[in-house]
C-alpha cells in the first residue's frame, strides 16, 4: 500500500458518540474541527477518495454513518465487525436515500461475530447499487473474534482495498490522467 497518516481517535463515551443520536455531533466534530486541523498539520492528500474512516464494533457503525452522511469528506469507510442495527438507522437510511459514492468495506468473523448483521448490510448494499470487487468489499474470517487480535489479523484487507497500488492506478486510469 502506499503511506498513509492514521489519526487515532479516542472517545469520551463510545456508546454515545458512536450511536444515534450522538454520531450526528462527533461526525461535525471530525468534519469542521479534526480534518481541518489534520490537513493543516500535515501534508494530506484532502480529496474524498484519500480520506477513509475505520473502526471495529461500534466503531464500524459510526464509519458507514460519516461516509454515508460526509461522502464530500469520507471517500470510504472500512467496519470491521460492525454491530450495524444497534442504536443506529443506518439500515433504513441506506434503504431510502440515493446511493453515496463512496467505497466500502464490511467484514466479520464467522459465524459469530456481527456475523448476520454485516451479511444483510452487505445484501442492502448490493440491492442500493454497490458493486461487489468495485465499491464495496466484503469478508468473512472464519473463526474470526469480536477482538483487536483478531482485528489486527485482518487489518491489511481494508489498506489493501482502499491504498493499494492497484486500486490508486485504476483510479487515475478511471479520472483519465
Amino acid at each position: 500500500v502506499r503511506k498513509v497518516i492514521v489519526v487515532g481517535i479516542r472517545p469520551h463515551d463510545r456508546m454515545r458518540e458512536y450511536t444515534q443520536p450522538g454520531y450526528g455531533a462527533y461526525g461535525e466534530f471530525l468534519v469542521h474541527q479534526l480534518k481541518p486541523w489534520v490537513d493543516a498539520q500535515f501534508r494530506t492528500w484532502t480529496a474524498p477518495a484519500d480520506t477513509v474512516v475505520m473502526g471495529s464494533s461500534l466503531g464500524g457503525v459510526v464509519s458507514l454513518y460519516l461516509a454515508w452522511q460526509h461522502p464530500q469528506v469520507f471517500g470510504g469507510a472500512a467496519c470491521l465487525s460492525s454491530t450495524f442495527g444497534y442504536q443506529d438507522d443506518l439500515f433504513d437510511r441506506i434503504a431510502a436515500e440515493p446511493k453515496r459514492p463512496v467505497r466500502l468495506y464490511l467484514d466479520s468473523g464467522w459465524p459469530r461475530d456481527n456475523f448476520d448483521a454485516t451479511n444483510a448490510m452487505r445484501d442492502l448494499l448490493v440491492t442500493r447499487g454497490y458493486r461487489l470487487g468495485e465499491d464495496l468489499l466484503q469478508w468473512s474470517f472464519p473463526q474470526g473474534l469480536h477482538n483487536e487480535g483478531s482485528w489486527a489479523e485482518r487489518i491489511h484487507v481494508p489498506f489493501q482495498f482502499f491504498f493499494g497500488r492497484a486500486w490508486r492506478a485504476q483510479r487515475l486510469r478511471l479520472a483519465g490522467t
